[in-house]
């Protein structure tokens, strides 16, 4: 009785009729599942639809031969794991030598041995078994690492909402204007040509962009009118406390937050602190968030003043490039405004719920995925 796996396909590929028909009734008898090509172009068309268990190949054939035949299977990612016996003439040196280099995993010489064609036959399967369980445990394995991966990045991001929401709450905001202006940034980022997955990280790290700002007094940051020179120079170390809290990571994202904390006000004609750096000087990623935080303070009501219209705001962008902002930042801005009003409009529902845990609600929804 046969141990053949009648689940296994075997194609056969020969420009001989009469050997096709021998092969093809010898793997049938022990309850193989067999189709055959009569060249290397059918069988690649085949092995394209269908992809089989294993291929006999026979190396002289019209179109293609096998040599080139094999070259293609064992070329594709998707069927380099098909194993080849390749069919030659007896001392066909050269053959099995091209036929290795192809990839052929075994040979067979003409007339066919059919207990030799069984015994690689079913050896050759065997092998391709196992090697099929490995993939599929090794996939398996991935998928699993990679939900993990996954779960442990949402909570690292949440983490940072979560610390920088709490700065928030003592400036009177509710986390909001972290997904905002974040969300912002991505799309500035991408009008850029950074590419999504920086320009993920440049999102998740400029919601930590005013963390510092946990060290400032209420006295200061709630008061509705103008700051003295004292409070302003006490309002400007938020940057170097966020930075602080942020420094020594090893993670890039944190890194990255750092860098944004404690730059996030430095201008583009070195007016702005607490280093007064200019132009190119300036981190790149912190030019890009300073522009999307100050749209969205510039839109949005403060203690210390009104919301402004988006006409206003985006003619004060404007206004601030070569000054404030990097130029070419403020482009890449009006190029995403649209986009950017659009993700405006869709958070925008979460304000007439008012509280913290519809914000974080909102980035688990929008952002951590």
């Amino acid at each position: 009785m046969s141990d053949a796996n009648p689940a296994n396909r075997i194609l056969v590929a020969d420009d001989n009729a009469e050997i096709r028909m021998v092969v093809q009734e010898l793997l049938e008898l022990e309850g193989y599942k067999v189709d055959s090509a009569s060249n290397g172009v059918e069988c690649l068309e085949r092995v394209r639809i269908s992809p089989p268990d294993l291929i006999i190949l026979d190396v002289m054939m019209p179109e293609m031969d096998g040599v080139e035949t094999c070259q293609h299977i064992k070329s594709n990612p998707e069927t380099r794991h098909i194993p080849i016996i390749f069919l030659t003439g007896q001392y066909d040196y050269d053959a099995r030598i091209n036929g290795k280099k192809a990839g052929a995993d075994e040979f067979l010489y003409k007339p066919v041995d059919a207990t030799e064609l069984l015994i690689r036959t079913r050896n050759l399967l065997t092998v391709k078994a196992y090697h099929d369980l490995i993939r599929r445990d090794r996939d398996l394995l991935e998928q699993k690492v990679l939900e993990r991966t996954t779960e442990l990045r949402h909570a690292h991001e949440e983490t940072l909402i979560r610390l920088s929401m709490a700065a928030e709450y003592k400036d009177g905001e509710t986390g909001i204007h972290l997904l905002r202006m974040s969300g912002y940034a991505e799309l500035i980022a991408i009008e850029l040509g950074v590419s999504p997955s920086r320009a993920q990280l440049i999102r998740q790290a400029a919601v930590c962009h005013d963390i510092g700002k946990i060290g400032v007094p209420e006295s200061i940051l709630l008061k509705p009118g103008p700051l003295t020179d004292d409070e302003w120079a006490v309002m400007r170390e938020h940057t170097r406390i966020g930075a602080n809290i942020l420094s020594n990571s090893k993670s890039d994202l944190l890194r990255l937050a750092e860098c944004i904390a404690l730059n996030h006000h430095e201008n583009w004609d070195g007016t702005g602190y607490p280093n007064e750096v200019t132009g190119e000087n300036i981190p790149f990623e912190a030019r890009i968030v300073k522009v999307a935080d100050v749209f969205d303070a510039l839109t949005s009501k403060r203690v210390y003043k009104h919301a402004y219209t988006v006409d206003d705001s985006l003619e004060a962008i404007r206004a601030g490039a070569n000054a404030q902002f990097d130029p070419r930042v403020v482009m890449a801005f009006e190029r995403a405004l649209e986009a950017i009003m659009k993700l405006r409009d869709e958070i925008e529902p979460i304000l007439s719920g008012g509280s913290g845990g519809g914000g974080l609600h909102l980035a688990q929804r929008l952002y951590l995925t």
